[in-house]
């Protein structure tokens, strides 16, 4: 059976661990896709589940793509030893997909004493592996969370440590920290126990606690050129200087910034909702709405003409006309200048 982006991504989370809680083995496992914190707690819960004691005689690690199919056959033939089933392990082996044919074959007859637990990135879901998967036990997809959903789980994690936090704060946070929920349990851990023995988190422990991406650090140098704020603009850019970010990086980031402004205009203008900008430009939601209010600031042909400099600057540096530091400098004069 497969479960992914047809169920409710929230119910997706709960599958390996239901099995586990009714005690039920499936023969055959793949946790898959692009929340990796969520492929490898269910993988790390499995591994224990079928394998309690730690026992590495029944336990076959297979990782990257080189693996021999014939060998394994071998190994899944072989009765496990005083233990009730031997397990295989596969990660990151590519074998969905031609490549697997062979071992699908297989999978349809391999003994009960043998599961098998399969762990990739992408999968062909075309592939006879895949298929033989899901007639003889279980996959699980493990896709990227809405924003509504962080933001949930954020919350209930802090009530769960007896904390609390409001709406609010929770938004900041995961605006603050992105949707990679390794980071985000990372992050919120700091959080927690800088907090620790408060009733309440405020948006400023959230601050004072809280790694400061480069993506934030461009996003508020944007900002800032946007209400033409030219000393908070050049005071952000010294600012990622004095951390070894280097200015043709810089610039390049600011051009990808305006080049994505441009594209949510347009599409806003062609009457798209914020689902479909953020599905377009390969975004998550709370991306678009962060940058509502800047883009409001201007007409799309300016957002334009902010590009069109951005890629000029870049080619002046290129063609060796001018320093890379000059060249960001300059444009970032150009963009907070205030008209007469």
């Amino acid at each position: 059976m497969a479960y992914g982006k047809k169920e409710d991504p929230i119910a997706c989370t709960r599958v390996i661990r239901d099995l586990i809680a009714a005690g039920e083995r499936k023969r055959v496992y793949l946790l898959y896709g692009e929340e990796r914190y969520l492929v490898n707690q269910n993988r790390d819960n499995l591994m224990k589940f079928l394998n309690p004691s730690g026992d590495t005689m029944n336990v076959n690690t297979y990782v990257g793509k080189d693996v021999n199919v014939k060998e394994l056959i071998d190994i899944a033939e072989t009765l496990p030893f005083f233990a009730e089933y031997r397990v295989l392990y596969l990660e990151n082996t590519e074998l969905f997909s031609s490549a697997g044919e062979e071992l699908a074959e297989y999978i349809k007859t391999a003994p009960e004493s043998t599961t098998f637990v399969f762990v990739e990135q992408n999968v062909d879901g075309r592939s006879k592996l895949y298929k033989a998967v899901n007639a003889n036990g279980i996959s699980v997809q493990y896709v990227k969370q809405s924003t509504a959903t962080l933001e949930a789980w954020v919350k209930q994690r802090v009530r769960r440590e007896g904390g609390g936090i409001q709406p609010s704060v929770v938004r900041y946070f995961v605006q603050k920290t992105g949707d990679n929920m390794q980071l985000l349990e990372q992050e919120l851990n700091k959080l927690l126990a800088y907090t620790w023995g408060k009733t309440e988190i405020t948006v400023q422990d959230v601050e004072e606690i809280c790694v400061t991406t480069l993506e934030d650090r461009i996003f508020d140098m944007i900002d800032a050129v946007s209400k033409k704020d030219q000393k908070t603009t050049l005071r952000l850019y010294h600012d990622l200087l004095a951390l070894k970010e280097s200015p043709v990086k810089i610039l390049a980031l600011l051009n990808g910034e305006f080049a994505r402004l441009y594209a949510m205009k347009e599409a806003f203008e062609q009457g798209a909702t914020k689902q479909m900008v953020a599905e377009r430009l390969g975004v998550r939601e709370f991306w678009v709405t962060k940058r509502q209010p800047i883009l409001a600031k201007y007409k799309k042909e300016e957002l334009r003409a902010c590009f069109e400099q951005g890629v000029q600057a870049d080619q002046q540096f290129k063609e060796g006309k001018i320093t890379d530091r000059l060249a960001t400098e300059l444009l970032l004069v150009s963009f907070t200048r205030v008209s007469d």
